[in-house]
C-alpha cells in the first residue's frame, strides 16, 4: 500500500480516531486500518477525510520527509539562547525523520541541561512543528519547547494557576513563574541521545 499522512493529520489537529470517524461517518477501525495502510487511501476516503484534518485530499497521500532539521539546542535545565531559527533554511545540519515520518513544519532541538530528567536527558533529540500561535491554552499540562521574549528556550511542562498565569514545570528545577513567553510549541517525538 501506498504510505499516507493520515495519522499524521490527525495527530497534528488533535483529533482521536473516534472523532475522525464521526466527522467521516465511518467506524474508528476503518480510519485505523486507513492509517496503517491495511486499507486503500481511495479518492473517495481522501475526499471524505481532509476537510475533517484541515487539509487537502493530495495532502493525504504526499509522502513524509525521512529528514529533519536541527536548529539549535533547547534548555531543560541550562539557560539555552543559541537556538537558530533557521524558518527558511536547513537547520545547523539534519537529522533523521522520526519513524512515522515529518511534516514539512517538523524541525528538531538537541537539549542541553538535566531539569526535565529521567524524561529527557542532555543529548535527546527532540521533535516539533513549527506552528505557533497566540493562543496556546490547548497546550496547557503537554510538554512543549517554550521560547521566552528574552531569547531563552526550554523543554518543560506548560502549567497556569487559576489566575490564568503561565508557568514552566521541571521535573527536578524549580519552575519559571510568569515567564514571558514568544512561542510554544508541543514535542512531537524524542529521539534518546
Amino acid at each position: 500500500m501506498m504510505k499516507n499522512k493520515l495519522r499524521h493529520y490527525r495527530q497534528k489537529a488533535g483529533l482521536t480516531l473516534d472523532q475522525v470517524a464521526e466527522a467521516a461517518d465511518t467506524s474508528n477501525q476503518m480510519v485505523g486500518m486507513l492509517e496503517l495502510g491495511k486499507r486503500k487511501l481511495t479518492q473517495e476516503w481522501m475526499e471524505r477525510l481532509a476537510p475533517v484534518l484541515g487539509v487537502s485530499p493530495a495532502d493525504l497521500l504526499n509522502e513524509l520527509k525521512r529528514t529533519v532539521p536541527v536548529v539549535g539546542y533547547v534548555g531543560a535545565g541550562a539557560e539555552i539562547y543559541s537556538i537558530d531559527d533557521h524558518l527558511k533554511g536547513t537547520g545547523m545540519f539534519e537529522t533523521s525523520a522520526p519513524p512515522q515520518g515529518a511534516s514539512d513544519t517538523m524541525v528538531a532541538l538537541v537539549v542541553r541541561g538535566d531539569s526535565m530528567s529521567p524524561a529527557y536527558e542532555d543529548g535527546d533529540t527532540i521533535y516539533y512543528d513549527q506552528i505557533f500561535t497566540a493562543d496556546f491554552t490547548h497546550l496547557v499540562g503537554k510538554r512543549c519547547i517554550v521560547r521566552l521574549t528574552d531569547g531563552r528556550t526550554f523543554i518543560k511542562k506548560l502549567r497556569r494557576n487559576g489566575d490564568g498565569q503561565y508557568w514552566l514545570q521541571s521535573h527536578n528545577a524549580d519552575p519559571i513563574i510568569a515567564p514571558q513567553i514568544e512561542w510554544v510549541a508541543k514535542v512531537v517525538w524524542v529521539q534518546q541521545g
